[in-house]
């Protein structure tokens, strides 16, 4: 089985807060969107993905599903394993094995290949508080600078720069500022985009089960 990825960033869901607050700042933005989405029961949506490493590229689409707290599933509409599904729950990573055995479930490590993109990103950190996690260890780099731009009628737009290695990197984030949905998310590295996600078609309360969330 080939690996199956998806680059970074989740979707995160709270109720309308005015664009004009000039009292939110980047950080702020990107808070809110933490402390709220760890009240929601569960939500689903669909994702789009790209992702760049030298000469190889990418695309999918999937079909999320989320269920606090920690369970995740997702399944693979197009690109490469389609029909896939994985699940995480507990802290545990549950998919296909390789092989002959394709359509038998097994745990994953966090560590491997298939569950992780072209730049090693793990499936996992499509869960909310590991990406915000991941987002403020970034911002607290020294040398990272944090902006937010906010006009009338359009989304918050969050940009993040900051060192990794030898390489100087960005990610933009742009935020629906009625309903609070991540709407994409875009990474560069040394001024080439190597990373993008769009989200789509959200339904909140959906109703998951916990037995939904198991392989």
């Amino acid at each position: 089985m080939r690996p199956l990825w998806l680059p970074l960033l989740l979707v995160v869901l709270a109720p309308g807060i005015p664009h004009a607050d000039e009292a939110l700042s980047a950080d702020g933005v990107m808070r809110k969107t933490d402390e709220r989405v760890r009240k929601l029961r569960d939500y689903e949506c669909l994702v789009d993905t790209d992702c760049r490493l030298g000469s190889k590229s990418e695309a999918s689409s999937f079909h999320l599903w989320f269920r606090n707290p920690g369970m995740m599933r997702a399944k693979v509409l197009k690109g490469r394993d389609k029909g896939a599904d994985v699940v995480v729950k507990d802290g545990k990573i549950r998919g296909p094995t390789s092989g002959l055995l394709k359509f038998v479930t097994a745990d994953l490590k966090p560590t491997d290949k298939r569950i992780r993109n072209l730049r090693g990103v793990c499936i996992t950190h499509l869960q909310w508080e590991n990406f915000y996690e991941t987002f403020r260890e970034r911002a607290s780099r020294p040398g990272a600078k944090m902006t937010l731009q906010s006009r009338p009628g359009s989304p918050y737009e969050v940009a993040l720069t900051y060192p990794e290695g030898s390489h100087s990197m960005r990610e933009v984030f742009l935020i629906d500022p009625k309903e609070w949905v991540l709407l994409e998310g875009v990474m560069w590295e040394d001024g080439a985009q190597v990373s993008s996600v769009h989200f789509r078609d959200f339904r909140f309360d959906i109703g998951a089960e916990e037995k939904f969330f198991k392989l």
